[in-house]
């Protein structure tokens, strides 16, 4: 296990500055944040990666098995306003009787208000529905009264296989379910409630949710057992995090939270008939045999419009088609429950690797490593989809990548500038300490020209340093006496030495030396003196250079 400490003490080894160890994980923490924040930029970028595989690379499904009756807005305007009498939609049921199973994709949680006394409209939709197999809609509800916890003895139940499901699965207190004459008389009951994604798009589609203690099936999923003929539905949860769906003898594999992603088919629509076509007896009936038929609207006003991956608009009840024949074919797209963590897993440790290798490579080879990397990332998780149906995210580990070669980057930048600064700062003084040197130079050449002689003394350390002329108008010869701060007061005549001891002492304090007194050289036996001059500059504020003539 690779923790911050370890993978600190492993880079510094390698060679990685701390700030840049330090900055590399804060911006990997930061990008693992984002990844598991659902609705964020990150996220949205995911899933925006994973519906245009869907777009790019549709399925190729064909002859779809379903045919949906469409109570849309045609409909209505002709046969009247809704909602209809329930034996108009017993009248629907009858005409699909040829049909391996009915879907009614409508809440039918009330007694019908259009009823009346000699016209019971309950009952006569409850008489088609008990010698047909139908399948009634279910929703999740507020918990009241009206909306009790316990399903109705119409709902199956799904068993659990493994380890218990119910953390990860939708939960809901309550549930509208249909009224119980209709309930019992029908051969199963789906729940149609989709938990919302946070851009609202429909990618992936309940199978199972926990009612209380009960786990109870979808609508598409209990269309499809009625379709099997099967009695039993079963939701296997590995303790690896894997979970699948078992219809009878079908196997489907499903996310934790027991949703599975519809692998939407662009070629051609869930085929439709109107619904006043089919009551006025103007569509063959032939067309529902052996076929799922699922009674839905699409209204504007009585169903919502859901955005797909595909960029387009569905209604409900076509949407629920769609999960039906992908499940019927086994054409979902599957996201494996191990993929989250090992795409983490690949991108610290591309993060780490970045943070380790830049310096060590060339800018320009770094970056198209990099990009490089990128790339086959988006290759690989294309080519995942495109053989499988797998969804691998590579936008997770890429952003990773990116993020670290542009953290380390960023981090570098002032690095090299007060390196470029320091090595300015250096040019500039070895330039100043050259032209020093040659003015030291030509000024040695001008007084030994003139017949002068210079010496520099550090006044602070008692250090001098003299030319030859001087040492022969001193009358030294080299190397017999030391110079210091006494040597020079002991040439310095007496009446002098006081002034120039002053002199000295404010020269330190100050940095300026003021001197102005007689020497006494070897000349002076003659009854001559020396004369001396004291410059100084910014530089050598306290090593005044004094010429000597």
């Amino acid at each position: 296990m690779l923790t911050a400490n370890s993978a600190s003490a492993f880079a510094l080894r390698r060679g990685a500055t701390r700030t840049r160890v330090v900055v590399t994980l804060i911006g990997l923490a930061l990008v693992l944040a984002a990844d598991a924040t659902p609705g964020s930029p990150l996220a949205s970028l995911r899933n925006w990666v994973f519906d245009a595989y869907q777009r790019y690379w549709p399925s190729a499904r064909s002859g779809h098995p379903i045919v949906i009756i469409d109570i849309d807005a045609a409909s209505i305007r002709h046969i009247g306003q809704w909602p209809w009498p329930r034996d108009h939609l017993a009248r629907l049921v009858e005409a699909a009787a040829a049909a391996r199973v009915i879907g009614i994709d409508l809440l039918l949680t009330e007694p019908d208000r259009l009823a009346g006394k000699n016209r019971e409209t309950d009952t006569t939709l409850a008489a088609s529905l008990r010698h047909l197999p139908v399948v009634l809609a279910a929703a999740a509800a507020t918990p009241t009264d009206e909306a009790p916890l316990h399903p109705t003895a119409a709902a199956t139940p799904v068993f659990e296989v493994g380890n218990d499901p119910r953390t990860n699965l939708p939960h809901y207190q309550a549930v509208s379910w249909p009224q119980e004459v209709l309930a019992s008389a029908a051969s199963g009951t789906g729940l149609v409630t989709v938990p919302p994604e946070a851009d609202g798009i429909m990618r992936r589609m309940p199978t199972v949710a926990a009612v209380g203690s009960l786990l109870l099936p979808s609508f598409g999923v209990e269309i499809v057992r009625v379709a099997g003929r099967t009695d039993r539905i079963s939701f296997r949860s590995e303790a690896t995090g894997g979970s699948t769906l078992e219809i009878g003898d079908r196997i489907i594999p499903t996310d934790p939270a027991g949703g599975v992603w519809p692998r939407y088919a662009s070629n051609a629509a869930v085929p439709s008939v109107r619904a006043e076509h089919v009551l006025r007896g103007e569509v063959d009936r032939e067309i529902f045999r052996d076929r799922i038929v699922l009674i839905g609207t699409s209204a504007p006003g009585l169903a919502d419009a859901f955005e797909t991956p595909l960029r387009r608009l569905q209604s409900g009840v076509s949407i629920q088609a769609e999960l039906v024949d992908c499940l019927l074919a086994g054409d979902v797209v599957s996201r494996p429950a191990i993929a989250p963590a090992l795409e983490r897993v690949l991108a610290a440790a591309l993060a780490i690797a970045a943070m380790l290798r830049f310096g060590k490579t060339r800018d320009a080879a770094f970056i198209l490593i990099s990009l490089s990397t990128v790339i086959l990332l988006g290759i690989g998780s294309l080519g995942a989809f495109g053989a499988a149906g797998l969804l691998l995210d590579a936008t997770l580990p890429a952003v990773a990548l990116l993020t670290a070669g542009a953290v380390v980057l960023a981090e570098r930048i002032p690095q090299e500038v007060r390196a470029r600064q320091r090595l300015a700062d250096a040019l500039r003084e070895a330039q100043l300490r050259l032209d020093a040197e040659n003015a030291r130079e030509s000024l040695a050449m001008a007084l030994d020209a003139a017949g002068m002689g210079f010496w520099d003394a550090d006044l602070i350390r008692s250090t001098w340093q003299r030319s030859p002329r001087y040492d022969e108008i001193f009358g030294q010869t080299e190397g017999t006496t030391r110079w210091d701060n006494g040597t020079l007061l002991a040439r310095t005549v007496p009446e002098d030495r006081d002034g120039v001891t002053r002199s000295l002492n404010a020269a330190v304090e100050t940095g300026a030396l003021h001197l102005s007194a007689a020497f006494a050289g070897p000349t002076a036996a003659f009854g001559q003196s020396l004369s001396m001059a004291a410059c100084t500059t910014e530089k050598t504020a306290r090593r005044p250079a004094l010429l000597v003539s």
